[in-house]
């Protein structure tokens, strides 16, 4: 043994949550003044919640006589809890407030039998609390890969923070007090900044990029969404902001196609959905011909020549501009009097990458 060797020494009463805690108390206090503890190495008291054999606030109760006993200065009271009973959460929550300052667990519960704590659901349990938890967890998804590829131990598709699904909703009220929220944390009262905004997004227990997760993992659009699923999900995926109106007929259709296919719709779907829907992408049967003249000097302007039909009847127009959109403006102001301006946007896949130009009438 090396002379200067520092020895800590952690000492676990293993039948501590079935014991009578005066006969804990003793055998602990026993242990601790063989040792000997110092303030720089302090002996560590390891209260197991063995197999669970009782409630978490009873388990609380015996921490909270348990701690006040030793010296704070030389003791660290700490917990090893256990989930055979399906508590291994609920009871160091507790017991953490009820003196201990030292919690012992696995990252997703993984451990001996039915699992100990499961260290990544406790600190962000604590973490919506305000409570800082001194773990990382800002890259979830890669501490979950890394972990399953170690263990060989999937976690579950709806385990807390998580798993794939757990910020998923699919109801469309829901989804609709989802959008509704995310609009009011983006758009906080000019007295306060959005970094001082307080979370407060429905059913969604903590902004999902806290922990690496992104906004597309909120919401699934199936045949029980509504306006407020698909309105969220072209907002997010093509900065479309739909009116109102237009949320609720094109949620009918969303619906309907959801059913006939009998799955969930991506982004991609939605948007594809909504341009066939609304004919984004199909000749319009009134514009009968048309041509586009490449800019020339002097004026490098585009020309514009069409035949359009108005009330079944055919119209020569023509205009120019400095691109597409003011030079079709300027054929329909001189043709039929109508004054329309043309904005060309640039709508972004969400999935693949892809994306598509359009005209939007203003």
């Amino acid at each position: 043994m090396h002379p200067e060797t520092t020895w800590n020494l952690m000492f676990s009463p293993e039948a501590f949550s079935n014991t009578d805690t005066s006969y804990a108390i003793a055998l602990c206090d026993a242990v601790r003044e063989a040792w000997e503890p110092a303030a720089d190495v302090p002996i560590i008291l390891n209260l197991p919640v063995t197999v669970e054999v009782c409630t978490p606030n009873t388990f609380a109760d015996q921490v909270e006589i348990f701690h006040p006993v030793f010296p704070s200065d030389n003791v660290v009271v700490s917990l090893h809890p256990y989930n055979d009973r399906g508590s291994a959460v609920a009871a160091p929550e507790p017991g953490h407030f009820a003196g201990a300052t030292r919690v012992e667990g696995c990252l997703f519960g993984n451990g001996e039998r039915t699992s100990n704590v499961d260290l990544v659901t406790l600190a962000l349990n604590l973490y919506t609390q305000g409570i800082n938890p001194h773990l990382d967890f800002s890259n979830l998804p890669k501490i979950r890969r890394t972990v399953g590829a170690l263990t060989r131990i999937p976690v579950h598709n709806r385990g807390p923070y998580a798993g794939d699904s757990v910020f998923l909703a699919y109801s469309g009220s829901h989804q609709d007090a989802i959008n509704k929220g995310f609009k009011k944390w983006n758009t906080p009262p000019p007295n306060r900044k959005k970094k001082n905004n307080v979370w407060k997004v429905p059913y969604l227990p903590l902004d999902p990029q806290d922990i690496g997760a992104t906004y597309e993992s909120v919401s699934r659009v199936n045949s029980q969404s509504g306006k407020g699923g698909v309105a969220w999900t072209l907002q997010r995926s093509a900065n479309l902001d739909l009116p109102k109106g237009l949320q609720q007929h094109f949620s009918k259709h969303m619906k309907t196609a959801s059913d006939t296919l009998g799955c969930v719709l991506s982004a991609g779907d939605i948007q594809t959905l909504f341009l066939k829907t609304y004919h984004g992408t199909e000749k319009d049967d009134r514009i009968l011909q048309y041509s586009i003249t490449d800019p020339k000097p002097p004026n490098n302007q585009i020309r514009i020549s069409a035949t359009i039909q108005i009330h079944h009847l055919a119209r020569h127009i023509h205009g120019s501009g400095s691109d597409i959109p003011p030079g079709v403006s300027s054929a329909l102001a001189v043709g039929t009097g109508l004054q329309i301006a043309f904005e060309i946007v640039e709508l972004k896949w969400m999935e693949g990458g892809k994306t598509r130009r359009m005209a939007i009438a203003r």
